[in-house]
């Protein structure tokens, strides 16, 4: 297998692990409990990269650099431009406020305010505070 052979192949094998990812979390995060959707697809997609990977290895040694260079390009590709979302602001009425609003002596926040807050939070914010935190709450070990 020719060396340039197996970068396309690697290139290939890269958009369709990034591809899954991509279509998993859509998927994934528009039900009630995403966790299995995302464990199932990461494992179906690691050892589908795994096998192929070891396909090309037992062809050509120096096909699994080129395959790795290639799913490689296609990573760099597919997250360019990307890691500026991570750095944008909050949106407006988020400066400064992290935890839910409260309303004046109740210490809780009502149902409206609290819909309209979580609809504001940054996805990535609410996934890594995981249930039952609030995105911003660390936990110490």
């Amino acid at each position: 297998m020719s060396i340039l052979a197996c970068l396309l192949a690697g290139g290939v094998l890269g958009t369709l692990f990034f591809g899954g990812l991509w279509l998993t979390i859509r998927f994934a995060l528009a039900r009630a409990n995403p966790a299995p959707w995302l464990i199932v697809s990461s494992m179906l997609r690691t050892a589908a990269l795994l096998a192929a990977l070891y396909l090309i290895c037992r062809i050509d040694q120096l096909g699994l650099i080129a395959a790795l260079a290639g799913f490689l390009l296609v990573r760099v590709a597919a997250t360019r431009g990307k890691s500026s979302m991570c750095r944008q602001r909050p949106p407006r009425g988020l400066k400064h406020q992290i935890g839910p609003s409260t309303h004046p002596g109740t210490g809780s926040a009502p149902a409206p305010q609290a819909a309209e807050k979580r609809a504001k939070t940054p996805l990535l914010a609410r996934l890594h505070a995981g249930p039952g935190r609030r995105p911003g709450s660390s936990v110490s070990c």
